[in-house]
């Protein structure tokens, strides 16, 4: 029999990750000491766990893990076969990409349509082409891209690239129809149609990203938030401010930013999850986030005291924010005692 500590060293397994795959229902060691706590696993505990890390390793889920059984691998095998197609296709993307006089990427197969050259803005989406001809649209939905600046060469930003009769939106090949100043755009997934959105022409102009991208204020007038000082450790992600619950955490992975430290000079640094750190500057309430130089947005912080627990904040404004004024949740850090 042998301690966590030991199974943690001979499968190269964090002891967390471990206690984790127990609470979530993957296996259950084979002895729990009643009055200690203390876990002890034989052979078949180590078999399991490497079977968990070989499945994981095949890109399974833990919620397929643990529902594994002949309907969950079909399922699985179909999404890698269509992720197997879309990198295919990428791969050939990639190959025919060159550059201009000006040194900007272009694709080989682009061909222009200056009818589409321009801002378009999202109207609604339509359940039918008829529908999205005549109008109909709905206006409650989850559909991003609210917003298409479409330039020359089908200059590539955000998620979005196009070419004469395909907006790419993540890679994916979106067949559009322009009638009169609506474009609109079939909204595929693995091939299929599921619906159609559609856009009104705000103007022609070829816009250059400088014209759109999102920059915020961040000269407010420094002052100290006693508060905030000190060492925050990342604790949860969620999309709903109204929603936070630390007995109830969103996010279950491994979180893009690992610690925030916020120093009385005016200076914060972010820890990433792969230990780069990165310095940039904040004001009470506000922190700015400097992706160069020229381009900072101010993600906006709050603290909220939760039983004897201090939490702060933070607008997280991604590349979401910057080119479509999405704010992509919050990130919740815990104050270190």
């Amino acid at each position: 029999m042998l301690k966590i500590g030991e199974i943690s060293k001979l499968l190269n397994l964090p002891v967390k990750t471990i206690r984790y795959w127990e609470e979530f229902g993957l296996f259950k060691p084979s002895y729990v000491d009643e009055y200690t706590g203390y876990r002890q696993f034989d052979e078949k505990d180590i078999e399991r766990l490497s079977q968990i890390l070989y499945l994981k390793d095949l890109g399974f889920e833990l919620k397929e893990i643990k529902n594994l059984d002949e309907k969950v691998v079909a399922n699985k095998t179909r999404t890698l076969q269509s992720k197997i197609a879309h990198l295919t296709n990428s791969l050939k993307e990639i190959a025919s990409l060159q550059k201009d006089k000006k040194g900007e990427f272009i694709m080989k197969n682009f061909v222009n349509d200056e009818n589409a050259i321009g801002h378009w803005r999202l109207l609604g989406l339509a359940d039918s082409m008829e529908e999205a001809k005549a109008l109909k649209l709905r206006h409650n939905h989850d559909f991003k891209i609210e917003e298409m600046y479409l330039m020359e060469n089908g200059k590539e930003y955000w998620v979005l690239a196009w070419t004469k009769g395909a907006i790419f939106i993540n890679g994916r090949k979106n067949p559009y129809e322009i009638v009169g100043d609506k474009m609109i755009v079939s909204i595929t997934y693995d091939g299929e149609i599921e619906g159609y959105a559609v856009y009104e022409r705000i103007d022609n102009k070829n816009h250059q990203i400088k014209d759109f991208l999102r920059v915020d204020k961040v000269d407010y007038p420094f002052v100290v938030d006693k508060k905030a000082l000190g060492v925050w450790k990342s604790f949860d992600f969620i999309r709903d401010l109204k929603k936070f619950d630390p007995d109830k955490k969103e996010w279950k992975g491994e979180s893009f930013i690992r610690q925030l430290s916020i120093l009385e000079n005016g200076e914060a640094f972010f820890e990433y999850d792969r230990g780069q750190i990165a310095k940039h500057t904040w004001a009470k309430g506000h922190l700015y986030y400097y992706w160069d130089k020229d381009i900072a947005t101010d993600m906006k912080y709050s603290i909220v005291k939760k039983g004897s627990d201090e939490y702060l904040i933070m607008e997280w404004k991604s590349g979401d924010y910057l080119y479509a004024g999405i704010i992509s949740g919050y990130y919740v850090f815990k104050k270190e005692v």
